[in-house]
């Protein structure tokens, strides 16, 4: 991608620590129920509704609980796509393996037209549930950061949004390494200790960047 800024990366990083989301809890409690993020096959309603959505709704989803049982069997019906795509790393990743990938399209689409009330399940909250089964390869994002990037609310915007954030995962990874000559697999944690980050992966960075950046 052209015209990233590392300086402007790091800095808005660095802003991240200082907002609520740096300091709010429920993102890794949510994240460490490996229980159910790596075997959705088994998700009960119960355990959608007092994990899931409360996770999307503390982070602002605002889903009606009225999608519980419909939420649990979509994520039911995508554990095998979600499961093949558990041993990628998004910096790992070619872009040939992104572009050809149907696992994640198919899988964001049965989650995200779950109907919850008046609207649907949507892409924002779809991505945060990605993100929880594979947090080192999917990337949250939310209306301001998809609109950012030039993408849409469905499936085929989630692809061009996570396409996108391999271009600009990659290139940040490039120039910190030349900047701080540093070899590129000790480039990440060692931006993450610079920005004071408690991001464990390099999703989470982006998306650190990506909520300053398009709320700014």
């Amino acid at each position: 991608m052209i015209g990233i800024d590392l300086t402007e990366f790091i800095e808005k990083v660095q802003a991240y620590q200082n907002t609520p989301y740096a300091l709010e809890k429920l993102y890794i409690e949510t994240l460490k129920r490996r229980d159910i993020w790596d075997n959705l096959v088994k998700i009960t309603e119960q355990k959608t509704r007092d994990v899931v959505l409360k996770f999307l709704n503390a982070w602002k989803c605002r889903l009606s609980y009225k999608c519980v049982k419909d939420l649990a069997k979509a994520l039911r019906e995508s554990s095998e796509l979600l499961t093949k795509m558990k041993r990628y790393k998004l910096q790992d990743v070619s872009l040939d393996f992104m572009i050809a990938d149907d696992n994640t399209q198919e899988a964001f689409r049965n989650i995200s037209t779950v109907q919850a009330g008046r609207r649907t399940v949507g892409a924002t909250a779809t991505s945060k549930i990605m993100h929880m089964t594979n947090p080192d390869y999917f990337v949250m994002c939310d209306d301001n950061i998809r609109y950012g990037y030039g993408c849409c609310d469905n499936d085929l915007g989630y692809v061009n949004f996570m396409w996108r954030m391999k271009l600009f995962g990659n290139t940040i990874i490039e120039k910190y390494s030349v900047a701080r000559r540093v070899p590129k697999e000790f480039a990440f944690k060692n931006i993450a200790s610079e920005c004071k980050s408690a991001a464990l992966t390099l999703p989470k960075l982006l998306d650190e960047y990506n909520w300053v950046k398009y709320r700014s």
